[in-house]
């Protein structure tokens, strides 16, 4: 946050703090409940491979990478069309970064 970048994370603890303090507007959150598409499946099919071979992981994967992985396209389309809406976001989350560093935190 504090380097100009724009948060991207799943929606738990933190990130629904940081949330509220940025607005819904300025994070891209995932979640569970975004429908797959058969492009996403494919996708994750892919994914799951990996997991299976290199780490022997793949329980609960579809559901959680379903949401992640579209909004990572949203992450993409914003970050590559939309530069000046992407500037905005980077800027407000730097402002709002300070209420969550470990200075502000220690006091």
């Amino acid at each position: 946050m504090m380097n100009g970048g724009v948060t991207f994370g799943s929606r738990d603890g933190k990130n629904l703090e940081i949330e509220a303090e940025i607005t819904d507007q300025n994070i891209f959150i995932f979640d569970e409940t975004e429908l797959c598409t058969e492009e996403m499946k494919t996708r994750i099919d892919k994914i799951a491979v990996f997991f299976r071979e290199q780490l022997g992981l793949v329980e609960g994967l579809s559901s959680a990478v379903c949401g992640y992985l579209l909004k990572l396209d949203k992450i993409k389309q914003t970050y590559f069309e939309e530069k000046d809406k992407w500037q905005r976001m980077s800027v407000r989350n730097t402002i709002a970064s300070v209420k969550f560093c470990s200075d502000e935190s220690v006091r």
